[in-house]
């Protein structure tokens, strides 16, 4: 054999068996019900954002969450407490709120939803992270828009 394939030969090999096991670890990586898992969570979080309910709104939402945001063209940054402060319990009114994409990797997913309440819509951008085996809100960077309702 000539000296050039008996130096490739190995890493080749080497090679092969680390994509294959590689991808094969990386494709374990997800548990079959994460998607469902994921959903839950954002569901919970539409529910406690619209019920003004602060329990719920904070078991979806890690301890180290921080809402991001643009105001009067200022950076804005509130963390979960702060946020949480914010809401008061209320009947659920005409609140609708969907998750529009969702993409997962492993632990790590993002979502983006949209909530849509009188004459605003939210467009927020979720990342979530599953935490010993448990999925949470880790981060959230939000849109807010006037919309015109529509005329009967």
């Amino acid at each position: 054999m000539p000296m050039f394939l008996q130096l490739v030969r190995p890493l080749a090999v080497a090679a092969l068996l680390i994509f294959a096991f590689g991808s094969k670890a990386h494709a374990q990586a997800a548990a079959p019900n994460d998607e469902a898992q994921i959903r839950a969570v954002v569901n919970s979080y539409f529910e406690g954002w619209a019920l003004g309910d602060t329990v719920r709104l904070s078991a979806a939402m890690h301890a180290s969450c921080h809402l991001k945001f643009v105001r009067n063209n200022e950076f804005g940054e509130v963390n979960k407490q702060t946020y949480l402060s914010g809401f008061k319990p209320q009947p659920k009114g005409d609140v609708q709120a969907r998750i529009l994409t969702l993409r997962q990797t492993g632990h790590a997913a993002g979502i983006v939803s949209e909530i849509t309440t009188g004459s605003s819509r939210y467009t927020d951008y979720f990342n979530l992270l599953r935490i010993k085996g448990r999925w949470y809100i880790v981060d959230k960077v939000a849109y807010r828009e006037e919309v015109v309702a529509a005329t009967k």
